[in-house]
Parts: structure tokens; C-alpha cells; sequence
């Protein structure tokens, strides 16, 4: 009888995923329901109606495969989702869907009966490299998002959502998570930084995933002849709008700690050698997982922003693309982990998540946590992506033990 979930079996279903989606360039490129992500989910799919499991597709497209508990009630969900950026890795999803249906695999061939049900889950569109919105499927069945809302967006080639969710699952089970429907919900993932790295830690417990707040930021000036415009006399956009990325990386100092901005995207128009800018555009993403903090972020970079505007003599303005709360991860569940790394001699830090990720959509309505495994230099949504088979295997032992603990109340 085997002593614990098999660590070579869940390698050999990442092995055998890897070959889906490689993209030119490198990396892998799957978007939500397209051939790659397909493939993926018909191999988990098989794999847990192999091993016994019932599996069913709500109408978000998200795909349960459940362990009956004794008793019925509400179920243990763990998962992640299986989309990838363009040119992202093969870990950022699926080593949180696979564990989980390892952890389901190993408890069948062992004979364990968990008190509650258990639902490995596979989730739709965490990415949002399709649709242009991320973390889909968990805002479907969370009410995040309304499902009238979701199944409306359509992808570049106009295609719905709801479409594309009927077209691969005809045969859907309404599902909305409750605390009727829900008990818990915990999700493995990698880092994607570089503290579990740099501190030689195997687990990290995540006390809170972070909130974030991103900007469009116009900053509109005057257009005029480079070489024929004395500097005191221009009105350049571009100029003040560097004036303006300086405060935002100076911002969150002023803060307080874990709290993060930063300019990812810049234009400038006319866009001429020889010409004053007259108009620059850039993004700013500013995140905190303190909602209290992340309010004063925003105020302190408004304030900042708006002092180079009337400094510089520009009009500026700031366009809210999206906002989301920060969510705290459910203290029992930070302490399973933690119990279960000490009982395994497995080291672990608490952390929180700069990322957002679709366990934070949960912790709004049922207890929810995460665990981290390390990133190889702190690389994810890159080619580079990856986590040494040690560590996955400490991540799926820790996440075993805690899932059955939750089960077993």
C-alpha cells in the first residue's frame, strides 16, 4: 500500500502536459479553451475517471473531479487553473491542478475515506490571455463577476465565452460556491518570486493575497518644434510623465512594507524625433495586501501625480482599468500548513501573495489559503519557469496532509 501520494506520478503528468502548447520562442502559450488548454483538460479528465473519480463541468467550464465523503455537506475544493500567458511555463497552474487530483488518486488506491467530499478542480481562464479579463472561472462560480457579465466577453476573434463553455461541455452542473457547496478551498502554486529561493525555505504559507489597483494615466501637453522651442517654454507630456514614473516607484515607501508599484507600459505621441511630446500615455499597477494600505497608495500616487501636472503646467488624466481587494487567507488553514510542514520536517515561512490568483475570489465567501512552492530563480510566466522536483514533492505532501485534515474535521 503506498505511504503517500506519488511524486512520479504527478511529474509524469507534467511531463506529459509539456508537450501541449509550445509555442515559438519558447515557453508555452494556452489560451482558455483553446487546443493546448483542451488537451490538458481531457487529460485530467482521464486520469480522474481512471481512478474512480466523478467528474462534471460547471457553466463557468471549470471541471470538478470529486471524492465522495462519508457524510455529505459541503466539500474540500483544491485546485488551480490550466490557461497560460503567451510564452509562460508549464508549472503556473497546472502543478496546483495535478496535485490536487494526485492527492484524490493516492487516497482511492489507498483505500481512505474522507468525512467530507474532496473536489480536485480544474479552473477556466485564471490568465486572461483570451478574453481579456483573468481569474474567469472563479469569478463564475463566486460571483466576483456576473455570469451574464462573463458570458458576454468575447475573445479577439468575437467569439463569446458562453459559446465556447457550450461547445466543450454541453452536459454542464450548476455550481456556485457557499458555505453550502463549499467547506474550504486551498490552492498550491509556485511563488513566482524569489523569497522561498533566497531563504532556502520548501513552503510557503500565505497569509493574504495581495490587492491591486491598475491605472491608464494621460498626461497631455503641447506640441511643438524641438529645435525652435526654448526649454522654459515647452509644455513637453513625455517630460513631465518621467517626472511623474519617479513618484510612482518612490511611492510605496511612504506607505509601509509590501506594498509595490510600478510602470509597465509608456507611449508617447506625435512620436517625432523633432517634436515636443504633446501627449504620453502609461499604466500604472500599484498593489498592497492591506486594503487599508493600498487606499493610501492610491491617494499618496493621485497626489503625486497631480503635483508634476501643476508643476509642469500638463493636464493629467486617470483612468481605473480594474480594482480588487485584497483578500486575508483563513488563519485555521495558514495553521494547517504550517502543522503539516512541521510534522513532515518540510521548512516554511508565512509570506503573502503579490500575485492574484483565483483562491482570493474564495476567500471572500469560504475559508480559503494557498501554499507556495519555490521558483527557480524567481522566474514564472516566462520559459524559464521552474521548481526542482524536491520542492514539488514537499508542496504535494504538504497540501496532502492539510486537504485531509480539512476533511477530517
Amino acid at each position: 500500500m503506498p505511504q503517500g501520494p506519488s511524486i512520479e506520478r504527478l511529474l509524469n503528468d507534467l511531463d506529459i502536459i509539456s508537450r501541449f502548447g509550445k509555442a515559438p520562442g519558447g515557453g508555452y502559450s494556452r489560451p482558455a479553451f483553446g487546443e493546448a488548454d483542451m488537451a490538458i483538460r481531457g487529460h485530467f479528465e482521464q486520469e480522474a475517471r481512471a481512478a474512480g473519480l466523478e467528474c462534471f463541468a460547471d457553466h463557468g467550464g471549470n471541471l470538478h473531479a470529486v471524492f465522495p465523503g462519508e457524510e455529505d455537506g459541503p466539500a474540500v475544493i483544491s485546485g488551480s487553473h490550466s490557461d497560460s500567458v503567451p510564452h509562460g511555463g508549464n508549472l503556473d497552474g497546472p502543478l496546483g491542478v495535478f496535485s490536487a487530483l494526485e492527492v484524490l488518486r493516492f487516497w482511492k488506491e489507498s483505500g481512505r475515506k474522507p468525512r467530507r467530499p474532496v473536489t480536485a478542480l480544474l479552473i477556466t481562464g485564471e490568465e486572461g490571455s483570451r478574453f481579456r479579463k483573468g481569474t474567469l472561472g472563479s469569478s463564475y462560480i463566486t460571483g466576483a463577476m456576473t455570469p451574464e457579465f462573463i458570458d458576454a466577453l468575447t475573445d479577439g476573434d468575437g467569439q463569446r465565452f458562453d459559446a465556447l463553455v457550450a461547445r466543450h461541455y454541453p452536459e454542464r452542473r450548476r455550481f456556485m460556491v457557499s458555505p453550502g457547496t463549499t467547506a474550504a478551498f486551498v490552492e498550491l502554486h509556485i511563488e513566482q518570486g524569489k523569497v522561498l529561493e533566497s531563504e532556502a525555505v520548501q513552503i510557503g504559507a500565505v497569509e493574504a493575497i495581495t490587492g491591486l489597483t491598475q491605472w491608464q494615466v494621460k498626461v497631455l501637453g503641447e506640441a511643438d518644434h524641438a529645435g525652435t522651442t526654448p526649454m522654459n517654454m515647452r509644455h513637453d507630456a513625455l517630460s513631465a510623465a518621467a517626472a511623474m514614473i519617479i513618484e510612482v516607484e518612490a511611492a510605496p515607501a511612504h506607505v509601509g512594507p509590501d506594498s509595490v508599484a510600478t510602470v509597465g507600459r509608456i507611449s508617447a505621441h506625435p512620436g517625432g524625433v523633432n517634436v515636443v511630446p504633446a501627449a504620453c500615455e502609461f499604466t500604472v499597477d500599484f498593489r498592497s495586501p492591506d486594503p487599508v494600505r493600498l487606499q493610501r497608495l492610491g491617494e499618496v500616487l493621485r497626489a503625486a501625480l497631480n503635483g508634476v501636472a501643476m508643476r509642469r503646467e500638463v493636464h493629467l488624466e486617470i483612468l481605473e482599468l480594474q480594482s480588487k481587494q485584497p483578500g486575508p487567507c483563513d488563519p485555521l488553514i495558514v495553521r494547517a500548513i504550517t502543522s503539516a510542514c512541521n510534522e513532515l520536517h518540510v521548512t516554511c515561512r508565512a509570506m503573502w501573495s503579490g500575485a492574484v490568483h483565483d483562491a482570493l475570489h474564495f476567500s471572500r465567501i469560504v475559508p480559503a489559503g494557498m501554499l507556495f512552492v519555490p521558483s527557480i530563480g524567481g522566474k514564472s510566466h516566462s520559459p524559464a519557469e521552474a521548481t526542482s522536483p524536491e520542492d514539488i514533492e514537499a508542496g504535494l505532501r504538504v497540501l496532502e496532509r492539510v486537504l485531509w485534515s480539512l476533511a477530517n474535521p
